[in-house]
This record gives structure tokens, sequence and C-alpha cells, in this order.
């Protein structure tokens, strides 16, 4: 058996090296994106919401609710260089948390895209109740949401503090 050379060891030892210094990098990127916390700056104010019946064949067709709203948001503090993208999504919670439907949704993908200013904005999904249940009157509250997801690390899915009340009205 032949001993190997110091060529062999030193290109072992680099080797080794690199693949720690990686591995400390890596780790030290995901904790930091999980520990620094930044809060965004955000206003969300509801407008109106106008109730459809739609005339079908069935008399227990869904009534469908349109929402409209406004939506300031600055993003960009929790963008950072280990943010890939954020996603940005506006919920209706109608009673309690678990009857909530995604009404608007938005990815962030550079800073540029992260100041959002909506003004009579309407929903990009409308919001639809079962069959034989009907959304006259009906209380919402409008949430902005978001998941920042980053190149390397853990997703962090928040809701922002604040929300918007509305009572959907029959037209």
């Amino acid at each position: 058996m032949v001993a190997a050379s110091w060529k062999q060891r030193l290109s072992s030892y680099f080797a080794t090296c690199l693949f720690w210094f990686c591995v400390v990098l890596a780790v030290q990127v995901a904790l930091s994106s999980f520990l620094v916390r930044r809060k965004p700056e955000i206003a969300l104010k509801a407008i109106e919401g106008h109730l459809l019946r739609l005339q079908t064949a069935t008399a227990y067709a869904p009534e469908t609710a349109f929402l409209s709203f406004d939506l300031q948001a600055d993003l960009r503090p929790i963008l950072s260089g280990t943010t890939r993208q954020v996603y940005v999504y506006v919920t209706a919670e109608a009673g309690n948390a678990s009857s909530c439907a995604v009404l608007w949704d938005y990815v962030v993908g550079s800073e540029r895209d992260a100041v959002i200013n909506l003004s009579n904005q309407r929903a990009k999904y409308p919001l639809r109740a079962f069959p034989g249940e009907t959304l006259r009157g009906v209380s919402v509250t409008l949430r902005l949401h978001y998941m920042v997801m980053p190149y390397i690390g853990i997703y962090h899915k928040r809701a922002a503090e604040g929300s918007a009340r509305l009572v959907i009205l029959n037209v």
C-alpha cells in the first residue's frame, strides 16, 4: 500500500475545510433569516361588498360576493439578501379563522415590487357561500398575510397587524 502524497493530503484538507465552511455559512444564513423579525408598514381598508345571486336552474346556487378594498403596504423592511420572494395575500374571515378564503394575492420578487398601493381594488377571487346558505348581512374581516420565502431556510408565514371589517350588502 502506497502512502498518500503530501499533495493528496493537502487537497483532502482543503476540501474538508471548504465543505465545513459552506455548512456553517448555510446554517448562519438560515438562522439569521429566522431570528431577525422586521415589521412591514401596512394599512388595509375595506370599501364595499356587493352580493350577486347567479340565476341558474337550481335553487341552491351559491351566492357570490364581490369585495373591494384599499391597501397600502411597504414590504421593504422584510426583504433581505436571503429573501427570494414574498407571497402576499388578503383573506376574508367570516366568524372565525377556520372559515377563511383568499380574495387577492401577489408575489413580491424584488424591492421595486415591495411597495404596494392599491385603491378601490376589486378582489381577484370572489367570496362564495355554500349551497343553501346566504352571505346577506354577514360581517367579514379582511386580513393581510404574507409568507417570506428565503433562498435557504424556513418559510415564515405571518399575519399583518390590523384588519378591516365589512358587512356584505344586497344588490
